[in-house]
């Protein structure tokens, strides 16, 4: 008889659906880091997180006043929550700053350690397991973060690859919290406090960075399909984990990479340099060996 899975409420076992959802959230999110790159050469990072954020806050609050459903707004897990909105809101200022002054294929291969410090984090809050096969491709994948950061010579301050590792941290805490939150809480209630914290974190920003007052219309425009972009894709991507444990999901986020490599090169001509290209084959190469222990174990265990 084979095992199965205790399950935390409010989680299924639904690995297809999780990998589609995760697949579905990360070309979202990439198109959504495309606009942005595009909107914030007009405006600040500020004024764009307060817009962005100020639009799809009204629409899920008027979504759910008018399904009856504000019941969804309390939380159970503060806890979680608390630090999933600190963590979402200090990676997403890391990774637009990081958008602002790096070419985007660049940034996305930095910011893909992200996986591998989930991996880390996925062990150390979730009780996920991990054996030693995993930590060594964890720490390979290290290593070629390592490389991807080499100076570049592309018009960017080496300090500059800080920025998309910083945000890969705090994306990584974004993710744990996310699994914990999907367990209690209701997708929609995460998402409107998630993007509560965004829009006042721009709002706040504004004291540091000026609003550019005659903003184009046409940014107004992609502005919002910023907005649209970015809650189809958090509200897919908190699917996701509901379906599926967060060590098995993140390697389906490299296509992302790909996804922006194709971005930058169509609208701004951005190659990837030789090191950032090692760096990136060398993550996705650990993340796919990461992955595919999951799988050995997963079928040991049943």
């Amino acid at each position: 008889m084979s095992a199965v899975p205790k399950l935390a409420a409010g989680h299924r076992a639904a690995a297809g659906v999780g990998i589609l959802a995760m697949l579905g959230s990360s070309l979202l999110l990439t198109c959504n880091d495309a606009v942005a790159k595009w909107v914030m050469v007009d405006i600040s990072v500020s004024q764009f997180m307060l817009t962005r954020g100020a639009a799809i806050l009204v629409v899920l609050l008027l979504w759910l006043a008018a399904r009856g459903q504000l019941h969804v707004l309390r939380i159970r897990n503060r806890k979680a929550l608390l630090l999933r909105c600190s963590a979402m809101t200090a990676s997403s200022y890391l990774f637009l700053f990081a958008l602002r002054h790096m070419p985007m294929a660049d940034t996305y291969a930095i910011a893909f350690a992200s996986p591998i410090i989930t991996t880390l984090l996925a062990v150390t809050f979730l009780g996920e397991t991990v054996g030693w096969r995993r930590w060594l491709a964890v720490f390979v994948g290290f290593a070629g973060v390592a490389v991807a950061m080499l100076p570049t010579g592309q018009g960017y301050a080496w300090v500059a690859a800080l920025l998309p590792l910083g945000s890969a941290v705090c994306s990584s805490l974004r993710d744990v919290s996310s699994r914990r939150l999907s367990a209690t809480d209701h997708t929609m209630g995460i998402m409107v406090y998630t993007v509560l914290a965004l829009t006042l974190s721009g709002a706040v920003g504004l004291t540091a960075e000026p609003w550019v007052s005659d903003t184009p219309s046409d940014s107004l425009l992609l502005i919002l399909g910023c907005a649209a972009l970015q809650a189809g894709a958090h509200w897919l991507q908190i699917e996701a984990y509901r379906c599926a444990e967060v060590s098995f999901l993140m390697p389906f986020r490299y296509l992302s990479l790909v996804f922006a490599t194709a971005m930058g090169f169509a609208v701004w001509g951005d190659v990837p340099a030789w090191n950032v290209a090692l760096g990136s084959a060398i993550i996705i190469a650990s993340g796919l060996f990461i992955w595919w222990r999951e799988l050995q174990s997963r079928r040991r265990r049943a």
